[in-house]
């Protein structure tokens, strides 16, 4: 009898261990935060945590009626992720956990939209319309948009750094990279609208991962800057990039600029560059052109961005342009540089190949 109780109790004993010890490893917890993902589960992804401080919370929350509309959408999206754990790298007490995620990519839906609202707005604006209007406004083409787009879905491998405590694999930081996936990358496109606009200037050293354009600026490594061999682009001349076939149709100098709703006139000692290009999508699928993404280079070897204050008196510019399958777009994008500005051109570099290239406009 007394055996028997022993072994009972032993049996026990090491259930009880293995229950305990279920969870105790970064892939388990990392596992967990993902189920809290896929349900917008905060409390269940806020219990991962190693910091109590990091609490996550849904980033449309509030009163405004276009973030419920933000909010209502992303609920309905996030039944749509899935994920895998690729693998654990596990050094003592860190961690790092690596998982694809599968989810919807609704940032040509707000790219678009951000756009069609610019035009919009600027009338508006001038009318002397009110902040609620204008905030319907965006409400309105928004949910227009999602309407008129097919929305896809994307990859995205997510490194997710964990660190043990007290015995606890606990989640130790959490990336933006997981807020997009979880905002369907809307937070990523108003980041990116925002960034034209004035934005962190870093963000003009990163890639357009819809495009394929990688802004060619320069290349910091250390104490040594890479020299970059630039092939010049006549105008006229079609060039197949990644993902799009680009032309420029026409460039043109101005000190002054001016549509129905706004005028823009150079600053002393300088002038405008105005470019108009064809664009068209040779992809299967709708993807986004942004003229934000691509630096103009002179003679001198000066670099120049280009001019987010005076595109809005444009009438066709450029800024964010979503494009469907060969289907040609045309507008125009400005810059504005000193006056002995000469030997221009914009520059990419072809994610295919790897060559830099100059769209010349002289």
């Amino acid at each position: 009898m007394k055996k028997k109780v022993f072994w009972g109790l032993l049996l026990i004993v090491l259930c009880m261990v293995l229950l305990t010890g279920c969870g105790k490893n970064p892939k388990s917890v990392v596992g967990k935060f993902c189920d809290g993902m896929k349900t917008l589960d905060y409390a269940k992804m806020n219990e991962c945590l190693l910091n109590p401080d990091d609490q996550l919370k849904d980033p449309f929350a509030g009163e405004d009626e276009e973030l419920e509309v933000f909010t209502a959408f992303i609920k309905e999206q996030s039944g749509n992720i899935k994920y895998e754990i690729v693998d654990a790298n596990t050094d003592g007490e860190d961690a790092t956990v690596n998982v694809k995620f599968t989810y919807t990519d609704a940032s040509p839906v707000i790219t678009s939209a951000m756009a069609e609202y610019f035009t919009q707005g600027i009338g508006m604006a001038f009318a002397g319309a009110s902040e609620e209007q204008m905030s319907n406004l965006l409400l309105t083409i928004f949910q227009q948009k999602l309407q008129e787009t097919t929305l896809s879905t994307t990859d995205s491998t997510v490194a997710i750094k964990c660190k043990k405590s007290d015995g606890d694999w606990k989640v130790a930081e959490v990336s933006d990279d997981v807020a997009n996936v979880m905002t369907c990358n809307i937070l990523k496109a108003f980041e990116r609208v925002g960034d034209s606009f004035g934005g962190d200037s870093s963000s003009s050293t990163e890639s357009s991962s819809s495009s394929d354009i990688t802004v060619v600026n320069e290349t910091d490594k250390g104490d040594e800057e890479e020299e970059i061999v630039y092939t010049d682009i006549p105008m006229g001349q079609e060039v197949q990039l990644a993902t799009i076939k680009l032309t420029v149709l026409d460039c043109k100098e101005t000190d002054k600029l001016t549509n129905d709703y706004s005028e823009s006139v150079a600053p002393e000692g300088s002038k405008y560059i105005v470019f108009t290009v064809k664009v068209e999508n040779t992809t299967k699928n709708p993807s986004e052109f942004s003229a934000s993404d691509l630096p103009l280079q002179d003679n001198q070897g000066r670099t120049f961005m280009y001019d987010s204050d005076a595109t809005f008196s444009l009438d066709d510019y450029l800024l964010y342009r979503e494009t469907n399958p060969n289907m040609p777009e045309t507008g125009s994008f400005v810059y504005n540089v000193p006056v002995d500005t000469e030997g221009y051109g914009f520059c990419v570099a072809n994610a295919d190949t790897g060559k830099y290239l100059r769209f010349m406009g002289q």
